[in-house]
């Protein structure tokens, strides 16, 4: 069995029952520690990460994080995580499944180190190649050349990935004391500090090719060196084997300064330690991490320890295991933490910027109840915090280190408390405090931790000095009016109200006195006090005719500026600004203006004029001049994104404090007032048809994308190279050519998809921001183009109208040969006919002349027979009227006679028929 895997079996081993501890430990957690928002967030296999055992960690230049593990290489955007795994059937994977260290170079470049070899991926074509396979490589560096050196358990390694050039030391062929190299350093000036698995430390010169001991250099120098690590001030931090925590300062590596600094450390238990990593954050504190021990962080010039991180502090602060493999800030300062059992953790320095006082039920160290109402700092920083439900509490902070300590009724009723419930605290300029709480009034003494208790009808919700002086009377506001307590006599003045809709003040909520009048803020209005008469000269009601309105009758503060402007906060109605009295001109600052909610608790102004409030989603700051917002979320640190009334304060050292539901927050604006952070965005993965798409360049770092028709459903998904709070960044996009207008969305659906796009050149553009900031000035662009199909190419348009003209003339070229065609079959048609009518034409000629012919004959025939009947027709008509004359026939017997004359003058008549027949036909 390697070195490498009995160190991790035995570690396993050693940690199988801490983590047993550790999950009953989180198991004891109610849900009030559950809702505490830490500094610190996870990312474990829950959320997408291969393993929990995060061994290196390290990023790209286009924002990406990558992180090594027992099971694979994770790519990390801030949402999801790509994994990319060991497959023993396919030479383009990981060759082992364990990561053991991490390298970005300058070429798109990451090389990994596995028990099975050096391997390196191309971030551009996502492509592995194997070097070194067999060899068990722990530790990857390069020098200032690019130069790869690996160390294994085989020797150290050198690599000319330009020239593809190896060279490798061992113990035979060098000076190198051990062939089990554990750990690789390449310090500032070049030099590598090689730290064996067993041996002691040995410093190699590159230049030279020269071994040094390093027990020879550092003089006074005890011990096996385990860990080390250089600071800004070239001063290496070395922790070694026997648990001692060294700070050495050389001058070209001859000892300096050798300084124990495990002796400065008496409480913390440094042998202990299994193994240590160090890290400087963007203010330039060092951490170092001691293995199952604790994180230390330094003022690395001075070696003075700032503060000490230890099992009780990082499970307040979020960080459930110290058994930390590595630390990595990214570029935008961010510390990552991978440890051995619980993952991946994120330390953002703008979290940190707002300091958290939260409730566990696990510690007594603690704010006794996470509903806070009144909160007081005096000069020397100490806290006093009033719970609506845990009493009193004192805040003492020294050090990094926090000392509650809890007044309640069941520790101090013997000194006089009465009531865990307080609403309200204001200290009197004798050191003592005057508390608000239900149906009382308390004057409390921190000296004595006495507490004197003053019956009232109702709740005191807020107290307000008449005076400076030390012996002042009292404001009281209460849940049914206002009261004045006289300093003299201790009598309580009830304040009457002249207005005959409102008989009397209604929950008190605000007060502000400034010369001989008092301000009253409270659920039915704003009111003006004269306190000298105790009359009520003005009001303010929303949805009053002759009153001018406010935007709601729930005042919960107010405050004066140092411009002069009162400023007013209202439950339901945003902000109203008086900028005079005198016109009593209120002007409204709601949502429509950039306030995150209409529902404002207090406001207070910090030394550079900005003004800070506290609303139900999130702290605001206001600039006057620009007239814009920045919002602070529960994502940047705070206890909650809802705050409560009075629960506010400002100290003398500009410390703010607003305090909510679930604890409090303190910070000092000045750190705050840095101009946010402008991230870019990145894509980060291209579908089709809702798969991911593996291209030959990466996506995030292509300027062009070309698309054919078929790919007709296609999206992106994208992020931003920034860390910080990621899910509440706001994305918008365009595909400039098809979509008009940017298009909206937040960090869930960082998805732009287009389906049936047409033919043609688009610009995909993608902005990002922050929450509460404007969008980010540089925006991710890659040209789109989308090829047309094959019919749809200009090409083939060329064709079709070259196929149409083509087709036309051929249309009327074969028209014109079909007409051709057709007259010349017309034409012999037409002759044929033609002749044919002649023959016709001739025929009918020879027949008409036959007829002419046969007329003539018959007419002929018809003369001559009218000719030769007329003369013997003549003779017998005339013969029969002979007789006739002559013999009178008076008896029917001379009948013949009369017959034949008839007979002969038909024959007459028929003979005059035929005559006439033949003169027609004669005119015809």
């Amino acid at each position: 069995m390697s070195v490498l895997s009995m160190h991790r079996s035995l570690r396993t081993s050693c940690l199988k029952f801490v983590l047993s501890l550790a999950l009953a430990h989180a198991l004891c957690l109610d849900a009030t520690a559950q809702l505490q928002n830490p500094i610190t967030r996870n990312y474990n296999v829950v959320h997408g990460l291969s393993h929990n055992t995060v061994s290196c960690i390290t990023q790209d230049q286009y924002g990406f994080l990558w992180i090594g593990t027992d099971d694979g290489l994770n790519r990390f955007d801030g949402y999801t995580f790509k994994v990319y795994n060991y497959n023993p059937h396919d030479t383009n994977s990981l060759p082992h499944p364990v990561i053991s260290d991490l390298y970005v170079d300058t070429h798109d470049n990451l090389w990994i180190g596995t028990p099975n070899g050096l391997t390196k991926f191309s971030l551009v074509s996502e492509t592995f190649t194997r070097y070194l396979q067999g060899v068990q490589v722990v530790s990857v560096i390069a020098d200032s050349t690019g130069g790869l050196w690996i160390g294994s358990l085989s020797g150290l390694h050198y690599f000319n990935a330009s020239e593809q050039k190896w060279q490798t030391w061992t113990t035979e062929n060098s000076d190198l004391i051990s062939n089990a190299i554990r750990k690789l350093y390449l310090d500032s000036h070049g030099l590598i500090w090689i730290l064996p698995a067993y041996q002691s430390a040995q410093i190699f010169n590159p230049r030279t090719q020269t071994f040094y001991n390093f027990s020879n250099l550092a003089t006074g120098f005890t011990g096996k060196l385990h860990a080390v690590y250089e600071d800004a001030h070239k001063a290496f931090w070395i922790f070694t084997h026997e648990g001692l925590l060294w700070r050495y300062r050389p001058t070209l590596h001859v000892a300096d300064t050798l300084q124990r600094i495990s002796s400065l450390l008496p409480a913390l238990k440094v042998r202990e330690a299994g193994y240590m990593c160090g890290i400087e954050d963007r203010e330039g504190r060092l951490w170092l991490a001691m293995n199952g021990v604790g994180i230390l962080i330094f003022e690395a010039q001075n070696a003075e320890l700032l503060r000490m991180i230890d099992n009780e502090q990082a499970e307040q602060l979020g960080l459930s295991s110290l058994y930390i493999l590595s630390m990595f800030r990214d570029k935008t300062g961010i510390i990552w933490i991978g440890t051995d059992i619980g993952g991946l953790y994120k330390w953002d320095w703008r979290s940190e910027l707002f300091s958290f006082y939260g409730h566990t039920s696990i510690s007594r160290n603690t704010l006794s109840y996470p509903i806070v109402r009144g909160i007081y700092a005096d000069r020397n920083g100490t806290v006093w915090v009033c719970t609506q439900g845990g009493g009193l509490n004192k805040l003492e902070r020294q050090g990094g280190r926090q000392k509650w300590t809890r007044y309640t009724v069941a520790s101090h009723r013997a000194k006089g408390l009465t009531t865990d419930v307080l609403w309200t605290i204001h200290a009197a300029p004798s050191g003592e405090f005057w508390l608000g709480g239900k149906n009382v009034l308390i004057k409390f003494n921190p000296k004595t931790e006495t507490f004197y208790t003053e019956p009232t009808a109702a709740t005191v919700t807020v107290i307000y000095p008449d005076s400076p002086d030390e012996h002042a009377d009292l404001w009281l506001g209460t849940e049914d009016g206002l009261l004045l307590r006289e300093a003299k006599t201790g009598r309580l003045k009830v304040l009457e109200n002249p207005y005959d809709d409102l008989r009397q003040f209604r929950y008190v909520e605000a007060l502000y006195k400034e010369g001989e009048t008092l301000w009253v803020g409270c659920a039915s209005g704003l009111y003006r006090v004269n306190t000298l008469s105790y009359k009520v000269e003005r009001y303010y009601m929303f949805g009053t005719t002759t009153d001018l309105r406010i935007s709601s009758n729930y005042v919960t503060h107010i405050y004066r500026d140092a411009r002069g402007i009162l400023w007013i906060c209202t439950k339901g109605g945003g902000l109203k600004i008086l900028k005079d009295t005198a016109t009593e001109a209120f002007e409204s600052i709601t949502t429509e203006n950039g306030l995150p909610h209409n529902h404002v608790y207090a406001v207070l102004e910090d030394d550079m004029g900005q003004l800070w409030t506290s609303t139900d989603k999130g702290i605001a700051k206001y600039n006057p001049d620009t007239k814009k917002f920045r919002v602070f979320t529960i994502a940047d640190g705070l206890q909650s994104n809802e705050f409560n009334r009075r629960a506010y304060f400002k100290s003398q050292s500009n410390e703010f404090f607003f305090g909510g539901i679930n604890g409090f927050n303190s910070f000092f604006p000045e750190k705050l007032s840095m101009p946010a952070t402008s991230p870019r965005p990145i894509l980060t993965v291209f579908k089709k048809y809702n798969e991911p798409v593996r291209l030959d360049t990466a996506i995030f770092q292509r300027k062009r994308l070309e698309l054919s028709h078929a790919d007709d459903f296609f999206s992106f998904e994208f992020a931003a190279s920034d860390f910080h709070t990621p899910e509440q960044k706001r994305y918008r996009y365009k595909l400039a050519g098809y979509d008009k207008d940017w298009i909206e969305t937040n960090a869930a659906q960082r998805e732009a998809v287009y389906r049936n796009l047409p033919a043609g050149e688009y610009e995909f553009c993608v902005q990002v921001a922050n929450s509460g900031d404007s969008w980010s000035s540089e925006s991710m662009t890659l040209s789109v183009i989308m090829h047309p199909a094959l019919w749809h190419t200009w090409w083939a348009y060329s064709l079709y109208v070259l196929f149409s003209v083509g087709a036309v003339l051929m249309f009327v070229w074969q028209r014109t040969q079909r007409l051709k065609k057709e007259n010349l079959r017309l034409e012999v048609l037409v002759q044929a006919r033609t002749q044919e009518v002649v023959k016709q034409n001739q025929l009918l000629e020879a027949q008409s002349k036959e007829l002419h012919k046969l007329n003539e004959q018959r007419l002929q025939f018809f003369s001559m027979a009218t000719h030769d009947l007329k003369n013997p027709l003549q003779v017998i008509s005339g013969f029969a009227r002979l007789i006739d004359e002559e013999k009178n026939w008076k008896t029917s017997k001379h009948i013949p006679s009369i017959f034949l004359v008839q007979q002969g003058e038909c024959c007459t008549s028929l003979r005059n028929s035929w005559r006439a027949w033949s003169w027609i036909w004669e005119l015809r």
